[in-house]
C-alpha cells in the first residue's frame, strides 16, 4: 500500500469522531443491565422510605426482567434477574435463577459470573432455609443446602448451617461432618466453635470407659477449638491420668483449676496428682 494513504488514516477518524460529537451522537458506555442493578441496589442500601423503597426496586426490576426476557441464555442477566427477586423477598425465584446462572456461568475466562453467583445463592438458600427451620421444616431445609453445596462442599456459611440444623435434630455425626466441612472453608464463628467443640466433648466423656485413648483425641481436638472450656481441660487430665500421663495431667487439671478456681474437688485430684509417685504404687 502506498504510504500516503497511511498517514491520511488518522485524520479521517479524527474528522469521522468530530462530526458524530457535533451531530449530538454519544456513546453508551454503561451496560442497561448494571445500571438496572445499580437502582436496585442503591434503593435497598441507602433508600429508607418504604414506598420509594419498592418503587425503585421495581424500577430497576422491570427493567432487568425485560432483558433477561429477550437475553434468556446470558449468565450476567440471569443472575442479576436473582437479584433482583432476592431483594424483593422471592427466594424460591432467586435460588433458581441463581443456580441457573452458575450453570450457564461455568468456565468463563472474563467476569466469572459463577463465583458471584454462588455467594448470592448461598444467602439465598440460607434465608429461606432460616424461614423453613423456624416453621419447623427441617428436613426440607436440610434437602435445600444441597443446591449451593454440590458446588462448593465447603462453603463455611451453607455447611454451618447444615450443621446446626443436624445438631439441633440430635444426630450428631452429620452435624460433625457438615461442621469440618465448615471449617475446611475456612469457618470460624464463635457458634461454630461451641458447637464442634461440646460435640467433641460429649463424643469423648461417651466412650471414656471403654477407649480412654480415643477419647483422649476426641477432647484435644475439641481444645484445638475452645481452649478456655473448662470441661475439656478436667477432662483431658483425667483421661491422660489413665494413660499414664502424669505430668501432662497435671497441666490440663491445673488449666481447668484456673478457669474453675472455686472447685474444691478439683484442687484436691491435684494435691494428689502433684505429690503422687508412681513407682510407689508399683
Amino acid at each position: 500500500m502506498d504510504n500516503r494513504y497511511h498517514t491520511l488514516i488518522p485524520p479521517i477518524l479524527f474528522t469521522i469522531l468530530l462530526v458524530l460529537v457535533w451531530s449530538g451522537w454519544s456513546v453508551e458506555l454503561e451496560d442497561p443491565w448494571y445500571r438496572a442493578a445499580g437502582v436496585i441496589d442503591s434503593a435497598a442500601r441507602k433508600i429508607e422510605d418504604p414506598l420509594l423503597k419498592k418503587q425503585m426496586i421495581e424500577r430497576g426490576g422491570s427493567d432487568i426482567l425485560r432483558l433477561h426476557e429477550q437475553h434468556p441464555y446470558h449468565p450476567r442477566v440471569t443472575y442479576l434477574a436473582a437479584f433482583y427477586y432476592l431483594n424483593v423477598g422471592q427466594l424460591d425465584r432467586a435460588i433458581e435463577l441463581a443456580d441457573d446462572a452458575i450453570d450457564k456461568g461455568k468456565g468463563g475466562l472474563v467476569n466469572q459470573i459463577e463465583f458471584e453467583a454462588i455467594e448470592l445463592l448461598a444467602y439465598a438458600i440460607i434465608r429461606k432455609t432460616d424461614s423453613l427451620y423456624s416453621l419447623g421444616a427441617k428436613k426440607q431445609a436440610l434437602s435445600l443446602f444441597d443446591i449451593g453445596l454440590k458446588y462448593f462442599p465447603n462453603h463455611k456459611d451453607l455447611a454451618f448451617k447444615k450443621g446446626s440444623i443436624y445438631h439441633s435434630m440430635g444426630l450428631i455425626d452429620s452435624a460433625l461432618y457438615y461442621y469440618d466441612c465448615s471449617f475446611k472453608g475456612g469457618g470460624d464463628n464463635p457458634i461454630l466453635l461451641n458447637n464442634a467443640a461440646l460435640i467433641l466433648l460429649d463424643k469423648g466423656v461417651e466412650i471414656a470407659d471403654s477407649d480412654p485413648k480415643l477419647a483422649l483425641d476426641y477432647f484435644q481436638n475439641g481444645l484445638n477449638l475452645l481452649p478456655e472450656n473448662i470441661e475439656l481441660n478436667y477432662n483431658t487430665s483425667m483421661m491422660l491420668i489413665r494413660l499414664d500421663k502424669f505430668n501432662e495431667a497435671r497441666f490440663f487439671l491445673e488449666r481447668a483449676i484456673s478457669l474453675a478456681p472455686d472447685n474444691k474437688s478439683w484442687i484436691e485430684q491435684l494435691n494428689y496428682l502433684q505429690n503422687f509417685d508412681p513407682e510407689s504404687e508399683q
